[in-house]
């Protein structure tokens, strides 16, 4: 039946309006650093135009008012999803980035097929509207999300069976320095307190499971890290009673005031927005770009509060600060990987120093000039006289320190 439109239909249709804005702002303010729940909150604001549609029909059926039901009980189970992200620690959305992607990406294929059932008459005959319609559904239902690929690996490697893992150093490395830098922990190897910390709030997360691959996590990662801290600490006592090296090798942890909220990496660029907050530049000029360009408010990642100016001050302060600790831990970093590349040093302490040398490299040209200068390249190869895996990893850090260089600087130093 078709006529005027019932105040129930309008208030149904203005009610889903309300609760899709307000589930895709959560979406794209409290899980910003989330790819797919971006995604997600872009296809929810390309309903709201469909949903106007509906306000301004005449139909009046049954039908309709199911379809529009169905669609906002969709929409209820993604912010659901959104709510239950926001209450978790970053490691567990780390940890658990597979299962949270796929329950998100059904969420959204039940949006899809339920927006595919407004029927032609809730537009009033209007074919080209139908077939947005009709495209956008399609579209919905057949998107896949992937997960990026730093949680991937770690997926990956938690998959694994727990046996082989344990009994393989190079594969806990890997794993252990995947996941610091996932939860915002630049120097792994000398913050185990830090990373101790985050498998303590995984654990309160996990409070009452009972899934075999969450059981299995808790202790596999609880072993790892604490194995982890007990080889540091063992290192940093006999370097102890090594006169003037104590000092000269101490790491200085991350503090939180250095990490951009958006990035979760240290920042190079800090600037201090109107609320008070500080971002590195380029993060939050996307986010500024990103806000205008969804017609949206700018707002303060971290408080969701909306800005009156986008105006940023740079922090030279802080980044002054940020520059001196950088080059103190580098160079204390330096000093580690010395002792950990010795002929005396464990197979185990050998790739973690290894590991640290290709982080070291990555950061700047200038740490690849440091590490030959403090002789590390005669320490690296003599590392090939072990094992296949310390033998295999010190080739890469040789190639990392290689890449972009003239190879006779290299070989001077061998």
């Amino acid at each position: 039946m078709q006529g005027v439109q019932s105040p129930a239909a309008v208030l149904l249709a203005d009610s889903l309006i309300q609760r899709i804005a307000d589930v895709a702002k959560s979406a794209r303010d409290a899980l910003s650093g989330q790819d797919s729940f971006v995604q997600a909150a872009c296809y929810l604001e390309r309903i709201v135009p469909v949903c106007v549609e509906l306000q301004k029909g005449r139909d009046t059926s049954l039908t309709i008012h199911e379809v529009v039901e169905a669609l906002l009980s969709d929409v209820e189970k993604i912010d659901q999803l959104i709510k239950e992200c926001c209450g978790k620690s970053r490691i567990y959305l780390v940890t658990h980035s597979r299962s949270i992607t796929q329950r998100l990406e059904h969420a959204v294929h039940d949006l899809g097929r339920s927006l595919g059932l407004i029927p032609l008459s809730s537009v009033q005959g209007q074919e080209d509207i139908k077939a947005v319609i009709d495209s956008l559904s399609r579209d919905m239902q057949h998107i896949h999300f992937e997960v990026n690929q730093s949680d991937s690996r770690i997926a990956q490697l938690l998959s694994q069976n727990s046996t082989s893992l344990q009994s393989n150093p190079e594969l806990q490395t890997d794993l252990l320095f995947n996941l610091a830098r996932s939860v915002g922990i630049e120097d792994a190897s000398q913050n185990s307190t830090a990373l101790k910390l985050q498998v303590e709030l995984l654990k309160n997360d996990l409070q009452g499971a009972t899934e075999a691959y969450d059981l299995q996590m808790m202790d596999l990662l609880g072993n790892l890290v604490e194995n982890w801290a007990s080889g540091a600490d063992s290192i940093n006592t006999s370097a102890g009673t090594t006169s003037g090296y104590h000092e000269q090798r101490r790491v200085e942890p991350l503090y939180e005031s250095f990490v951009c909220p958006l990035t979760k990496t240290v920042m190079r660029d800090p600037v201090t927005v109107e609320s008070g907050w500080t971002y590195e530049r380029s993060a939050i000029e996307k986010w500024f770009w990103e806000c205008k360009s969804n017609g949206r408010p700018a707002t303060c990642p971290a408080t969701g509060k909306e800005l009156h100016s986008t105006a940023v001050k740079p922090s030279i302060a802080l980044r002054q600060t940020i520059e001196e600790w950088t080059a103190r831990n580098e160079h204390a970093r330096i000093e580690n990987a010395k002792i950990l590349l010795t002929s005396r040093s464990s197979q185990q302490d050998m790739l973690h120093g290894l590991k640290d040398v290709q982080v070291l490299c990555t950061k700047n040209k200038l740490n690849k000039h440091k590490l030959r200068k403090a002789g590390l390249i005669p320490e690296i190869v003599n590392c090939l006289k072990h094992g296949e895996q310390v033998r295999c990893t010190a080739l890469a850090t040789l190639r990392c320190l290689a890449e972009g260089e003239d190879e006779n600087k290299v070989n001077n130093f061998v």
